[in-house]
């Protein structure tokens, strides 16, 4: 009979659960951080992702030209960059080490600029990419989001600032309130584009952007709740319509039950910055096996 030995050796990774963009305790969107990762592999950090069952986790390791570096990944990858695991690792490790009130961190897709301000954390990125969807497109993209043409204020835009999203403003909450996204009609509509679903509808009223965020895995619509990247889009598409002192709160995830609250603001260098407050609810260690013996 074949037989597995026990394992031999466990390695154990302490990593701390936050919530970021979160305003009150059991708020915002939640991320587990590892913040002493050196020495877990490839596939022991996808592997941990998994296990956390978080839209991110993200690993800390040493690093020799910033705070740290971190790598970031969801329970199927890993992504280059993403907005609430850095901010949410700036706010863990800057409790650790006590970093200086701006710093950087070493990522995927290069070094990031982090700004510490009471307890606001805020990453800073430059301007992307924004470009117009094909008008001829346009009808039935409203199709597949249950809305009509008098629904948008603005053109809808592929805007890209390290993550690709397309951007459609409405003309008044009431649409967010009433979107009723058929899957399978969006599924189709956004591979015809040669792109994958990600579509971020927003209305600003007085300083103030509601948000819905949407995009489909495994055939399964998900509205996100809270995210950084998504934000920074926004920002880059303000910077295209000159608006480069824009300072702005912005509402996710309500409609989940679950608020978050992010900052945007754009200056007059073509600088988009993103923010928002972290709060730590809970730590604990991770085991991961060093090696095992298999005898057949």
């Amino acid at each position: 009979m074949n037989t597995v030995s026990a394992l031999l050796a466990l390695s154990d990774y302490a990593f701390v659960l936050v919530n970021v963009f979160a305003p009150n305790h059991f708020a915002g969107n939640p991320l587990a951080v590892f913040p002493h990762a050196d020495g877990v592999s490839d596939m022991d950090m996808q592997a941990l992702a998994k296990q956390t069952n978080l839209a991110a986790t993200v690993f800390a390791f040493n690093s020799t030209s910033a705070a740290a570096k971190l790598r970031i990944f969801t329970p199927d990858c890993e992504l280059p960059f993403a907005g609430h695991p850095v901010i949410g690792a700036a706010r863990v490790l800057d409790q650790l080490k006590r970093l200086p009130a701006q710093f950087q961190f070493e990522t995927e897709a290069g070094l990031v600029q982090i700004e510490r301000h009471k307890m606001r954390y805020t990453f800073t990125c430059a301007q992307g990419s924004c470009d117009e969807v094909q008008t001829q497109a346009i009808p039935e993209l409203l199709a597949a989001l249950g809305m009509d043409e008098l629904a948008l204020s603005s053109s809808p835009c592929w805007v890209n600032t390290g993550s690709e999203q397309l951007l459609l403003e409405v003309s008044q909450t009431a649409v967010l309130d009433g979107l009723k996204p058929d899957v399978e009609k969006l599924s189709t509509w956004f591979a015809q584009q040669g792109k994958r679903v990600a579509v971020y509808l927003w209305h600003e009223k007085n300083r103030y952007v509601r948000v819905r965020f949407f995009s489909v895995t495994k055939n399964q619509l998900i509205e996100n709740i809270g995210a950084g990247t998504a934000c920074a889009n926004l920002g880059t598409w303000c910077l295209m319509q000159g608006l480069n002192d824009v300072n702005w709160n912005v509402l996710q995830g309500d409609y989940l039950g679950r608020p978050n609250r992010l900052f945007l603001r754009t200056d007059e260098a073509n600088c988009i910055h993103v923010g928002g407050e972290t709060i730590i609810v809970g730590h604990g260690s991770m085991s991961v096996p060093q090696t095992k013996n298999e005898d057949y």
